[in-house]
């Protein structure tokens, strides 16, 4: 066995690769066994360090392939956080402008339903009036209440716009707020009901100043 101990390495893998290749039908026996097993001792810490060697290079791999999902993961992840921050960002930037939007609008129509008593400039062209209900002509508060009703009408799904088909004094959300009513311009008036009602409303009025001190 002494021979055996001073093949080199490749020397003794090739001979116990040929013990490994041999058929079932010709089994180790005797001084073969004997040599197989003074091989197999030989080889034992070679295999063994070129298994170790594999399972680094193997572990190497598995800590690559780690670190490539992590930072594959750590991508998609990005993306999505940058696609919810964009998607924030964009309701954020619509609530801006539309309180912006509505800012200007609210103080577009106080101003000008106030100055012109109740024609704005798309009025004016469409030839109708914002009068109120009682009479009383257009003021500031009113006017500014009547803009603000607009949003009513928008958190309504504009269903708040849409009931002027169907309500009997063809008043919008806006108009129901502040007790207006939009008429054409310089209209006759017509007869109805109405003229009773505005009379008794006029003689409260009456006797209500009248009593004042």
């Amino acid at each position: 066995m002494a021979a055996i101990a001073e093949l080199s390495d490749s020397e003794a893998l090739v001979r116990l690769a040929d013990f490994e290749a041999r058929p079932d039908s010709l089994p180790i026996d005797g001084a073969d066994a004997a040599v197989y097993a003074a091989l197999r001792e030989r080889l034992a810490p070679v295999v063994a360090s070129d298994t170790l060697d594999a399972l680094a290079d193997e572990l190497d791999d598995t800590q690559d392939d780690l670190s490539s999902t992590e930072a594959r993961l750590a991508d998609a992840q990005a993306e999505i956080d940058e696609g919810r921050a964009g998607f924030l960002g964009l309701i954020r930037d619509i609530w801006e402008q539309a309180g912006s939007a509505i800012g200007l609008w609210s103080v577009y129509f106080t101003v000008a339903l106030t100055v012109t008593r109740g024609r704005t400039v798309g009025k004016k062209l469409m030839g109708l009036r914002v009068l109120r209900l009682d009479g009383e002509p257009l003021n500031w508060w009113a006017s500014f209440e009547r803009a603000g009703g607009y949003v009513a009408g928008i958190a309504t799904g504009t269903l708040g716009f849409v009931q002027v088909f169907w309500d009997p004094n063809r008043q919008c959300v806006h108009d129901k707020i502040v007790g207006t009513v939009v008429v054409v311009d310089g209209a006759g008036i017509e007869p109805g009901a109405w003229q009773e009602a505005w009379a008794v409303q006029e003689s409260r009025r009456g006797r209500g100043s009248d009593s004042s001190p």
